[in-house]
């Protein structure tokens, strides 16, 4: 199996269009088991198929995928501990690749100065990488690393930190950055922390090569005692987000305005009446904004849909499915006709049906192993690869 990259990679968790319906899914795993890095398949859009495993990047344990603006590089946070025997702690590694043969390679890789970092954005402009180390031993941290148009990247040029709430004695004595999440004006970075029951607020500032960025005003948003923010999204015109909130397995809504997030409101992922252990995860919108999507894990383990008011941000519930035991991540197609999830307990990804008009999920229509798959990532295959590959699938 070739050490190879066949396509960019979107930072989000959609993908842009293909004209021929085929598109390469790209899954990040933990590989202290079996796994060894980056595994690509051939997803087949119009069929509703996937084919493979094609290629193999090898890397420690690449829990999350960025891609650059231009299309030409992605980076991967290699989420390490740094009292693992294999591992010197967090690091984040950059690759370069030819869209047209194929090739890629490693240009470099640097510790994030923090421990298991598990989410990665990049500016607007391409400078600069913000890597959450969520760090569950040491205490996590923001880190903000420069990154070259080569590739290069350069020392950790700011870290911030703050202490945990507390609340929950077992997830919560420090800070544990989760996830770096810039609006679509790129005015203003989010990061929420899951320890400290925050969602701290900064803004952007280019100018500022020593502190990039800096605290908004106010300079948090206070998620409910003991909820854990997790992970977040903006609706496509910023006016609006979305949280996770892991601990308390809720989804909640926001308005933004200027860098200041006011919560619209917060509702549970579990039906009524359920007892059992919840973690909320992975959130991303449909690519016509009409429908939010979100995982509840623990011993919930469904995804769930709801329908979104474009007019005041609110949502109501549309739907739940049950998918595999601990789902770290899916995917939705560009055409939102399926939905991809990766099961980390079940060590696999599962393709399922969706009727776009409704939200709703339908039939389970393919599922193959992967060792404790973590990122899902569907890039469209280079046209000139397709014809020479002369692949149907």
């Amino acid at each position: 199996m070739p050490d190879l990259l066949l396509a960019p990679i979107d930072p989000s968790a959609g993908s842009t269009a293909s004209p021929t319906g085929r598109f390469y899914l790209l899954v990040g795993t933990y590989t202290q088991g079996r796994s060894e890095g980056i595994y690509l398949y051939r997803f087949n859009a119009q069929l509703g198929s996937i084919h493979g495993p094609v290629g193999l990047i090898r890397s420690a344990n690449p829990s999350f995928i960025v891609r650059s603006h231009n299309r030409q590089l992605f980076f991967a946070v290699n989420e390490n501990a740094s009292d693992a025997n294999d591992c010197s702690g967090g690091r984040i590694s950059s690759f370069r690749f030819n869209p047209r043969t194929g090739e890629m390679h490693e240009v470099d890789s640097r510790e994030s100065q923090g421990d298991e970092p598990t989410y990665a954005s990049i500016s607007p402009d391409g400078r600069y990488l913000f890597v959450a180390n969520y760090a569950s031993l040491t205490g996590g941290s923001l880190a903000v690393i420069r990154a070259g148009s080569s590739g290069a990247l350069g020392a950790v040029r700011q870290c911030e930190a703050y202490p945990g709430s507390g609340v929950n004695r077992d997830r919560q004595a420090t800070g544990h950055m989760h996830s770096a999440v810039m609006t679509p004006s790129g005015e203003y970075l989010f990061a929420a922390d899951l320890g400290a029951d925050k969602v701290m607020a900064y803004r952007y500032r280019p100018d500022n090569p020593d502190r990039p960025l800096e605290p908004a005003e106010p300079p948090y948003f206070p998620a409910p005692p003991g909820s854990g923010p997790r992970h977040m999204v903006f609706s496509e015109d910023g006016r609006f987000a979305y949280l996770t909130l892991e601990l308390s397995g809720a989804v909640m809504s926001l308005s933004h305005s200027g860098g200041r997030l006011t919560e619209l409101q917060a509702l549970p992922l579990a039906p009524t009446g359920f007892s059992g252990q919840v973690a909320a995860g992975a959130l991303h919108l449909s690519a016509d904004g009409r429908f939010l999507l979100v995982l509840n894990r623990g011993d919930d383990n469904h995804l769930i849909v709801f329908s979104v008011n474009p007019d005041n941000g609110l949502l109501t519930f549309a739907d739940r499915s049950p998918v595999g035991r601990m789902p770290r991540e899916f995917v939705l197609a560009a055409d939102g006709r399926f939905v991809l999830v990766a099961n980390q307990g079940d060590n696999s990804v599962d393709l399922f049906s969706r009727n776009p008009e409704s939200g709703q999920l339908g039939d389970k229509l393919q599922s193959i192993h992967v060792d404790t798959p973590a990122f899902l990532a569907l890039v469209p295959m280079d046209q000139e690869v397709n014809e020479r590959d002369g692949s149907s699938g």
